[in-house]
Order: structure tokens, then sequence, then C-alpha cells
């Protein structure tokens, strides 16, 4: 039901706010009469009151290991191409990427077909 679930299942990190499904939700009847928008200001409210709190102190009660979005890359590749990607960048002459420069050349030359 939300763009949450991709991280979930890849164990990472995720904010997911939600007023739940009303009674009309995603029906011709969902109109903007159904909005509780009380809920929404707390919601917004708080959101603004987090930002600023992790403004302030962002590593206070941080995770000590933080997963950086290179390995988060480099799993959602190796997800969509599978453990054949190593062997085909292989084939290629390529060495697996270890860096965010080495992922973003490869990300380069896929897309502009330099791939020998």
């Amino acid at each position: 039901m939300s763009d949450h679930h991709a991280f979930a299942e890849q164990h990472q990190p995720f904010l997911f706010l939600s007023c739940a499904q009303g009674k009309f939700y995603r029906h011709p009847q969902d109109t903007m009469e159904w909005v509780n928008f009380k809920k929404f200001a707390r919601i917004t409210r708080f959101v603004a009151d987090m930002i600023e709190r992790i403004n302030q102190d962002p590593a206070k009660g941080g995770n000590p290991n933080p997963c950086g979005p290179y390995d988060f890359e480099i799993r959602m590749l190796r997800r969509a191409i599978g453990s054949l990607l190593p062997l085909g960048l292989n084939d290629f002459g390529i060495k697996m990427p270890d860096s965010r420069e080495d992922l973003d050349n490869l990300m380069t030359r896929i897309v502009d077909g330099s791939l020998p």
C-alpha cells in the first residue's frame, strides 16, 4: 500500500505515516469532506518537530552503523540482476563496484551504452 514496503523488505530504516484507510478510501466518494484536517495538522507538526530535532542533533540516538545509499544500491542491483551480476561484469572486464565512484561509473556506462 506504500513505497515503504521496498525499504522494509531490505531491512532499511523508513518512516511510514498514515491516517489509515477511510471509509471511502480510493473510491469516488473519497472527497475532501472525509479528510481529518485536525489529524493532518497534528502529523504535520510532528514531522516538522522531528525534522527540527534531527537537524539540531542528527547523531543523537541514531544508528551507530548506518547503511549508506551505496550499500543499499548495490543490494538492489544484486537483487535485480541476481548472483550473475559479478560474473556478467567479469565478462566485460569490469570488477564489481566497491565504491560510490565505481557504481556511478558503471551506471553511466550502462545508461550511455559504452560497455564493451
